[in-house]
């Protein structure tokens, strides 16, 4: 399996698109019912099957990710070969917390007027899994989607002044 098999709560979550998969592979509502005491096994494989399709629709349509520790951004974009990231490391301020939810010129704002000590990372990679499977990573491991990719942009303006 590429990913993981969605869990209970995410099932439900998506029970009108889980119902309308069953319904392509013929399977109706009694039908199912019934399958989950006498094949649990079939059950287990059409939800693992259903996790893998929604993934991977997810997971082609992110561009823009983000990930958030109190000292370190990190903001990732994904073109069709190479991920890259820039981020910012900041040493030195206590007042400074990435995982607070403020606007991107406000989070910079704040960096701009401690006296803690920055960094700008930056890297980019080729993709050794396919490029859904590489993003599921790094969801898995803390990430968050970004909708429109205003961190990543912002700071990719930083990295190219002089």
């Amino acid at each position: 399996m590429k990913y993981r098999a969605l869990h209970i709560d995410e099932l439900q979550e998506m029970e009108s698109e889980f119902i309308q998969f069953l319904a392509l592979l013929s399977i109706t509502g009694p039908d199912w019912e019934r399958m989950k005491t006498a094949d649990p096994l079939r059950v287990q494989q059409i939800i693992e099957d259903f996790s893998e399709t929604f993934f991977d629709r997810v997971l082609q349509r992110v561009q823009y990710l983000e990930h958030r520790s109190k000292n370190t951004l990190r903001t990732f974009y994904f073109d069709d070969e190479k991920a890259f990231m820039l981020g910012l490391v900041v040493d030195g301020s206590e007042d400074i917390d990435f995982t607070q939810n403020m606007p991107a010129e406000e989070m910079l704002a704040m960096v701009q007027s401690g006296n803690a000590r920055v960094g700008l990372q930056q890297a980019e990679k080729q993709y050794q899994k396919s490029r859904e499977e590489e993003i599921f990573l790094l969801l898995e491991g803390g990430a968050k989607i970004s909708r429109d990719g205003e961190l990543y942009t912002l700071l990719n303006t930083l990295k190219q002044q002089p």
